[in-house]
């Protein structure tokens, strides 16, 4: 019996599962994202140029340099030292895991390694009685699915039998009481019976794509329409999310997370050709899931449906994810139109007409504030009163003191201007004049009168990769221009967290409200940009921008030079005076 260790390996598995490997390291080195990477520079070996990369998808790091390599162990070992179990001790309480045994013997693994042969061969079998079964198969097919999102799925079907999957299994070597450790049979009087009958079923995978569990759907009508797999050693459901082991890439690649209700939804999705969905499992989004999920994309989106129900489950996903938010970690919330689900929506409309559709999103505050002024009238003071208690209370679980800060100021001013009979249009336009500096929010910007300001800063727009050398050049310059000095701040504070590619600063810019502004200016570029075309085909972009920095330095130097003698001048007369 090996007492020393004190852990099993699903232990290490959940460890793994839970914590961020970028956030971890990030503690000890300053990571930044080029692509569906971080890099930085390597703390095994002294180096100036990064060569330092960890991959969040892949659970490891590794340095060009000096060939260091590892996981989340290795890593915490270096900087923490100790022996192995002391770091999984300290990794596991990070994780919030409670490591159950003193001793770990090899029973204990046999078991673990039965558990995931059962559940295995459960899915396979299940594969199996779906392609034997025309009534099942078909049911699939009708509802738009391929072959090929059939099988990438592994979807499969349970017989109407109440010992298929226990005779089967048995019969293969895996004893009772695995598969009812497992939730695969249902213990009772007579010895045991099969827990999904007459379903389709859904494999439920963890990050290894080892299967953990299964959700049965039934096909006729019966109740319960779902029924999912107890929770096991195995399967902690407030730990995982349905499809997130298929789509893990896709939702880093495309920088976009879906939280939807159900497997169904992932899947037409996915056979939509959108990739990017994920579903609880059979319960409402919890902070464990989205801790998991803002590993891969910071700022997912939850589907509901626009009834009652649905405004009731966004308010209490907002309230779940208060304690746990971060600067940078959000969610945002986005309505189905009556009578539709994602998958069905998908189906009549296809994927990008989804995708406009969450274009039209609202924020935490936003979904709090609608459900805190449901039923009162803002203009008494009394309710007035009963929402300021509210506000206070619920920025009060919020954790991180920046975000309930800003988070109380955002809904106290909401409280303010709609007691003063201030819409929320009217609002916005309030904001849109502070910042933008404009009398009204205008949909078309002026000609701008600074030749070299406005083309520069159009460059940097149209050909973000090939101006990326010039991010100290670019904070150099001092812009004129209210709504470029906007774009220039917004490009900067983006390039400290990644590279500019396009695509990724587009959405950056959608999160703070800031697209439309990129587009009016590049809308009022056009013709400069036209005009200097030949040129810059003729210099290459990058030399081109960095002739019209030259040019546009020397304009600033010798505008002050000038404003400095004008003042002196000024100072002057007034002596003479």
């Amino acid at each position: 019996m090996a007492n020393r260790i004190k852990f099993s390996k699903h232990d290490l598995d959940m460890i793994v599962q839970r914590l961020s490997l970028v956030d971890f390291v990030g503690k000890t080195v300053h990571l930044k994202r080029r692509g569906n990477d971080y890099w930085g520079c390597c703390p095994f070996h002294g180096e100036k140029t990064p060569s330092f990369h960890v991959r969040e998808d892949k659970k490891y790091y590794h340095c060009f340099g000096c060939g260091a390599h590892g996981n989340i162990f290795e890593f915490a070992k270096f900087t923490r030292g100790g022996t192995f179990p002391e770091v999984v001790e300290y990794l596991a309480d990070l994780a919030g895991i409670k490591l159950e045994t003193v001793n770990f013997n090899p029973a204990q693994q046999k078991a673990y390694d039965d558990s995931i042969k059962a559940l295995d061969l459960s899915a396979k079998l299940y594969q199996k009685r779906l392609n034997e079964n025309p009534t099942a198969k078909n049911y699939l097919l009708e509802r738009g699915l391929t072959e090929e999102t059939i099988a990438t799925f592994g979807l499969g079907f349970a017989l109407d039998s109440w010992n298929d999957l226990k005779n089967s299994l048995t019969q293969q070597g895996i004893s009772q009481n695995i598969l009812i450790d497992n939730g695969l049979v249902v213990p009772s009087d007579k010895g045991g019976y099969d827990r999904f009958r007459n379903r389709i079923m859904f494999p439920i995978e963890n990050y290894k794509n080892q299967v953990i569990a299964f959700g049965g759907r039934v096909i006729e009508k019966e109740e319960p329409k779902y029924l999912n797999s107890p929770e096991t050693k195995l399967f902690n459901k407030s730990y995982n999310l349905f499809g997130l082991n298929k789509n893990q890439e896709s939702i880093r690649k495309e920088n976009q997370a879906f939280i939807v209700e159900g497997y169904m939804d992932v899947i037409g999705l996915y056979n939509s050709g959108l990739m990017t969905a994920v579903a609880p499992l059979g319960t409402a989004i919890t902070e464990g899931q989205l801790l998991l999920l803002w590993k891969y994309q910071s700022s997912p989106i939850i589907c509901l449906d626009g009834d009652t129900a649905g405004q009731t489950a966004a308010f209490r996903a907002a309230k779940r994810a208060l304690g746990i938010l971060q600067p940078g970690r959000t969610l945002r919330f986005m309505v189905m139109p009556d009578g539709e689900d994602p998958d069905s929506y998908v189906k009549k409309h296809g994927k990008e007409a989804f995708l406009q559709l969450a274009e039209s999103t609202f924020s935490i505050t936003e979904c709090i504030w609608k459900n805190i002024v449901k039923g009162k009238d803002l203009k008494t003071a009394d309710d007035r009163a009963v929402i300021e208690q509210e506000i206070n209370e619920l920025t009060s679980l919020i954790q991180n003191e920046t975000i309930a800060r800003q988070y109380k100021t955002a809904l106290r001013e909401n409280l303010w201007n709609y007691g003063r009979g201030i819409d929320k249009n009217q609002q916005i336009a309030m904001k849109n004049r502070t910042r933008l500096g404009t009398k009204s929010a205008k949909v078309h910007a002026t000609q701008r009168t600074n030749h070299e300001e406005n083309l520069l800063l159009a460059l940097t727009l149209q050909y973000p990769e090939q101006i990326l050398c010039f991010e100290e050049k670019l904070a150099e310059i001092i812009f004129t221009d209210t709504e470029h000095k906007i774009l220039q701040k917004a490009i900067l504070d983006f390039l400290d967290n990644t590279n500019l590619d396009n695509q990724e600063f587009d959405d950056y810019l959608r999160n703070v409200s800031l697209i439309e502004l990129k587009t009016r200016v590049l809308k009022s570029c056009e013709s400069i940009l036209k005009g200097e075309q030949e040129d810059i085909e003729a210099q290459g972009v990058a030399k081109y921008w960095e002739n019209l920095h030259k040019q546009l330095q020397t304009q600033q130097k010798s505008s002050k030079k000038t404003d400095q003698v004008l003042a002196q001048f000024l100072q002057m007369a007034n002596t003479d005076k």
